[in-house]
């Protein structure tokens, strides 16, 4: 082929040649973090920009068809804020309050939908500046863990099974099965850590995983991006648990509760299918 479809096809192949080699000379920066589908019928199983929720009542009923999230329990520290989201529009807010009495507090917003064995969540978190996400070298509590968010799967003859989990734990970011540990630690670029996250800034979190074609076998993959870098990659996964997954929360529990009283907000959800 000669003129503009010859040269078209030499400045794409010249332009993948220095991505690819872009991508050999910084593992970990230059990556395929997955892109949410901009409708339904692509691909979207659901997202929230959490604008247009009259009060947080709205927002905790849950609605199959549209919107809302089930709450287990009255959630006094959910809340609609007007003005605390991306650009000052309206945001979900949880507010942590201080706890010496030792018990895991949980503040949930959770969506079930229809179970996809591979799947893609993102969202855009914000944590009050010197956010503090465990009680080491404080007192009185040991709590060690902030979950920050699951996928679940369906029960099994009326059993839970072990959940894809985002965990703050021993002070380091961890992803994989919640009951399979070890969990999975960062592999990829510079470590995030939950100081570089509590900053008071937004920070998007995206993840894809895919469930193994059974509980042991280790033909998963879960990976995991931070503000569009790649920080896991774990393509021989266990995720000891079957049936795809169909339910989604956030961001679930403090061990032993929060050591002092903060919040953080959450913006800007989409689940879709990869």
């Amino acid at each position: 082929m000669t003129g503009p479809g010859a040269m078209l096809d030499a400045q794409v192949a010249s332009l993948t040649a220095a991505l690819a080699a872009c991508r050999a000379q910084h593992p970990g920066v230059m990556t395929d973090e997955p892109i949410a589908p901009g409708a339904p019928g692509t691909g979207l199983i659901f997202a929230d920009d959490f604008t247009g929720y009259p009060n947080t009542a709205a927002l905790l009923t849950y609605d199959p068809n549209g919107r809302g999230y089930i709450h287990m329990t009255p959630e006094l520290g959910v809340s609609i804020d007007p003005t605390g989201g991306i650009g000052g529009k309206q945001a979900v807010k949880i507010a942590w309050p201080a706890k010496t009495t030792c018990s895991d507090d949980s503040h949930i917003i959770e969506r079930a939908f229809a179970a996809v064995s591979a799947i893609c969540v993102s969202v855009t978190l914000r944590y009050s500046p010197g956010f503090v996400f465990d009680w080491l070298g404080l007192k009185p509590c040991v709590g060690n863990a902030k979950k920050l968010a699951f996928l679940a799967s369906p029960s099994v003859a009326g059993a839970s099974q072990p959940r894809f989990g985002v965990v703050c734990e021993n002070h380091a970011l961890l992803i994989g099965s919640d009951l399979n540990d070890p969990r999975l630690a960062q592999n990829l670029g510079t470590i995030v850590t939950p100081e570089m996250l509590g900053d008071g800034a937004w920070h998007r979190y995206t993840f894809r995983v895919a469930q193994s074609s059974s509980p042991a076998a280790a033909d998963g993959h879960c990976e995991g991006w931070i503000d569009g870098v790649k920080r896991w990659d774990y393509p021989a996964w266990a995720c000891g648990a079957s049936g795809g997954y169909n339910d989604f929360m956030l961001p679930t529990t403090f061990n032993q509760g929060s050591p002092v009283a903060q919040a953080e907000w959450i913006d800007h959800l989409a689940i879709w299918k990869p």
